[in-house]
Formats: C-alpha cells, sequence, structure tokens
C-alpha cells in the first residue's frame, strides 16, 4: 500500500498543488486545511480552524498512520507587516514545534519543513550566493519565526530520531501565484511601459514544478535524509531577464526604459516603497548543490516550461 502523506496547508498555492501531485502520482494524501474547502479529488481533507489552536491531540489525531509530514502551512510575509507581529510566532514557530513533537509521537519517519530562503537575509552580494551553511540572518519577523521553527524541528529530530528536512525556498511561481509575482505580471499583460531596462541583478527562482519534484524525492529517498537545503531552479535571472521572458510566454512585446538603479532606489525611498524596489533591483542567489547531492537530483523544469503552464491561469485571472 502507498504511504500516507500528511500536507499542511493543502488549500494554498504550494499546498494545493502538491495534494494534486502527490494524488496523481499515487500516494494516500491527508491534507490539512482551514474551513471546509475541499480543491482536490482523492486527498482526504482535515479541516482546522487556525493553525495555531490545533492541539496535540488533534495533530494526534490526523497523523494517524502518516508516514511522512510535509508541512506548507504558514503565515506569509506581509509587505505592509500584519496588525499582530506575534502572529508570525504562533503559526510559524510554535505550532511547527507542535506539530513536529506530534509527529514524532505518531512514528512519522520523516518531516518536510518548508521554510525560505530569508533565513539567510533578504540580499547577496553579486557571485556570493546563500549557501545552506551560511549564518542566518534574519531581518523581518516572518523569516525570524521561520528562523526558529527550523531549530524546534531540528531538535526534535534529534531527540527522538525522527528525520528532519529544511527546505528553503526563494520566491515560488507557479499556476495559482499571487503577490509580487503575480503583480509583476499584471503589469507585463498590460503592456505599460517599465523602468525596468537598467537593473542586471540576479535572483534565483523556484518553478513549483521543481518544488513538487524535490518533496516527492523526499518521500521517495529510502536513505537516511536529514539536514538544511537550499532549492531553486539552479537558473538565476535578473528582474529584466524574467519580464522579457513573462512577455515571450504571452506573445506580448514589452518597453522597459532604462531608468538608472541609484534613481530607482530614490524614488521608493521618497514615495514610500523602499523594500518593493530593494526587491527588484537587489541580488538574491542560493547554491542549491548541497540538496542536488543530497538527493541526487537535478532542477527538470525551467522556467519557459513553468511559464508554459500558466499561461491559460493568466488568462483567467489577469
Amino acid at each position: 500500500m502507498p504511504e500516507r502523506i500528511l500536507v499542511t496547508g493543502a488549500n494554498g498555492f504550494v499546498g494545493k498543488a502538491l495534494c494534486q501531485h502527490l494524488v496523481a502520482h499515487g500516494y494516500r494524501v491527508r491534507g490539512v486545511v482551514r474551513g471546509n474547502q475541499r480543491p482536490v479529488a482523492g486527498v482526504e481533507y482535515a479541516p482546522i480552524h487556525d493553525l495555531a489552536s490545533v492541539t496535540r491531540a488533534e495533530w494526534a489525531s490526523m497523523l494517524d498512520d502518516v508516514h511522512v509530514v510535509i508541512h506548507c502551512a504558514a503565515l506569509v510575509h506581509q509587505m505592509n507587516g500584519v496588525a499582530d507581529p506575534d502572529a508570525y510566532y504562533r503559526i510559524n514557530t510554535a505550532a511547527t514545534a507542535l506539530l513536529a513533537e506530534a509527529a514524532a509521537d505518531a512514528g512519522v519517519r520523516r518531516f518536510v519543513f518548508l521554510s525560505t530562503v530569508k533565513v539567510l537575509g533578504e540580499f547577496t552580494e553579486p557571485g556570493r550566493p546563500f549557501r545552506a551553511d551560511d549564518p542566518p540572518n534574519p531581518r523581518y519577523d516572518y523569516a525570524r519565526s521561520k528562523w526558529l521553527a527550523e531549530q524546534a524541528l531540528t531538535a526534535v529530530g534529534d531527540r527522538t530520531g525522527m528525520e528532519a528536512v529544511i527546505l528553503r525556498p526563494p520566491l515560488i511561481y507557479g499556476p495559482g501565484v499571487g503577490g509580487n509575482f503575480d503583480s509583476l505580471m499584471r503589469l507585463v499583460k498590460k503592456g505599460v511601459p517599465l523602468p525596468l531596462g537598467a537593473i542586471r541583478n540576479k535572483r534565483s527562482l523556484l518553478a513549483i514544478g521543481n518544488l513538487l519534484d524535490v518533496c516527492e524525492q523526499c518521500i521517495q529517498r529510502s536513505q537516511p535524509l536529514s539536514g538544511t537545503f537550499l532549492v531553486s531552479d539552479g537558473t538565476d535571472v535578473s528582474t529584466a531577464e524574467l519580464v522579457s521572458a513573462l512577455a515571450r510566454s504571452q506573445g506580448i512585446r514589452v518597453w522597459m526604459v532604462p531608468i538608472p538603479v541609484t534613481l530607482m532606489r530614490m524614488a521608493g525611498w521618497f514615495l514610500g516603497r523602499k523594500e518593493a524596489i530593494d526587491r527588484l533591483v537587489g541580488n538574491l542567489q542560493v547554491d542549491i548543490q548541497a540538496l542536488c547531492d543530497a538527493l541526487e537530483w537535478k532542477p527538470k523544469r525551467t522556467m519557459a516550461n513553468e511559464l508554459d503552464t500558466i499561461r491559460g491561469d493568466w488568462g483567467d485571472r489577469v
């Protein structure tokens, strides 16, 4: 009988896609969702009210006969912050720690935690990508809460023998993506001139197809697997190259005005959009060699492949 996999955040962008992928590949999937949503046929859903309010006993019942946990649920980073910053720690840290304890008690053999590259910082120096063993440098509550969750999970694994796998992705894109990537897609779709022609940064991205493949490899691997890994598409692009790729995938011509980066940074400062501009022009690269070696894996999906899969999704939403 195939293994049973527990996926948290099963109605979110990543969790829903992961459930679809696992069901299609013959796994038994139990999806933890808020409310009564059941977006994927073939998934056994476990509805909850709020991740932070789930008790240890409730987790124990959801973990019955579960072999691998893939923990996708989180309170994600908000550009303008949240009304209650402590919510990051209740949801991302304390709830993860409690789930890890319950999973170890239930005999789960492997716990895969979707963290964030932002545990290491917001930007990288040119030509110096982050590596998984770099010292943590989280700047905001979201990343700090994820770093604390990583430590809690690792401690549980060390104490109980449950294998703890921590994945630190950069920005993930694919069908149904929201946030900054969705906003950029909308701008490209409109065909308006964009002041991005002078940007020569390098950023790592992660196609959701590659993330799903990594998650399945984490499930399938029979040898012991624990540790912290960075994951991406394996190739880096500038913001200008990303915009060009988005335009090509839609058959749209895009005009990028070469505004100097220094002027863009100044405008961001004066307009109160410094963080957004920094993300557009800054570098954020990751080195995925440790993951490739541990899983004997290499990315299968290119950016062009993934953009092709979301062309229809854009048409529906933009």
